[in-house]
């Protein structure tokens, strides 16, 4: 006999949701990011896994790099301290529709040479961006006549210095080059070419399971208890 499990009545997040930001807490970009490296390191410990052990620590450490991004910091942050913030207990919408810290994240990523599996680890860790990269019809459009925009992140977006774990993070422009199909005038394959090789590669489970455990890491850190942190 098969015993019933019962459903909770919840409704799934949309596009604009970012549950594990607006928390109880306010938390350093910095706190936040090695927190979440730490945790990986651990479930991987727990699990026994080697494989693209390198890769999901990387995701880990750098998923959410774009939070760095002057869209996200104005609404975690208005009153501008110094410090980058990862976590706020302040709820408001960013003013910008449909941002994406993620996919800033995960553009940063390629743009600084990592692999393809964390770029995509990181992209997919809210669910939002997987194998493409496309606007939504109510977003904001740049300034900038056919200027390239996707969730939030317009083409020449700069995402400030930031440290992440031991390593300081240079600014970077970001380029939405990527989110074209074919390659790129630099001979790039763009980003549908290269998460489909992914996907293809690991396998549909498999990469299920390491976006699961991405997303368990982001969780156990964003729910551990906090004391005032950094």
């Amino acid at each position: 006999a098969v015993v019933p499990v019962p459903l909770h009545a919840a409704s799934e997040e949309g596009n604009d949701d970012d549950r594990r930001t607006f928390l109880h807490y306010t938390q350093t970009l910095v706190a936040h990011s090695c927190e979440v490296q730490a945790m990986m390191n651990e479930l991987l410990d727990a699990l026994g896994i080697p494989e693209y052990r390198e890769e999901l620590l990387m995701a880990a450490l750098h998923h959410d790099w774009g939070k760095a991004h002057p869209v996200f910091q104005t609404t975690v942050n208005p009153d501008g301290p110094a410090d980058l913030l990862a976590k706020s207990e302040t709820q408001r919408r960013h003013a910008r529709k449909r941002f994406r810290h993620e996919l800033a994240s995960a553009l940063a990523l390629l743009q600084t040479q990592a692999p393809d599996l964390a770029a995509y680890l990181v992209a997919a860790h809210h669910g939002k961006v997987r194998l493409s990269i496309r606007a939504l019809p109510d977003e904001d459009k740049p300034e900038s006549a056919g200027a390239k925009f996707a969730r939030g992140i317009h083409d020449g977006d700069r995402l400030p210095e930031v440290q992440l774990g031991d390593a300081v993070k240079p600014a970077l422009t970001l380029d939405l080059e990527p989110m074209l199909l074919g390659q790129s005038a630099a001979g790039e394959p763009s980003w549908m070419e290269r998460m489909l090789s992914v996907r293809n590669e690991i396998g549909v489970f498999r990469l299920a399971y390491l976006e699961a455990l991405m997303v368990a890491a982001d969780c156990r850190a964003s729910a551990a208890p906090k004391e005032v942190l950094p």
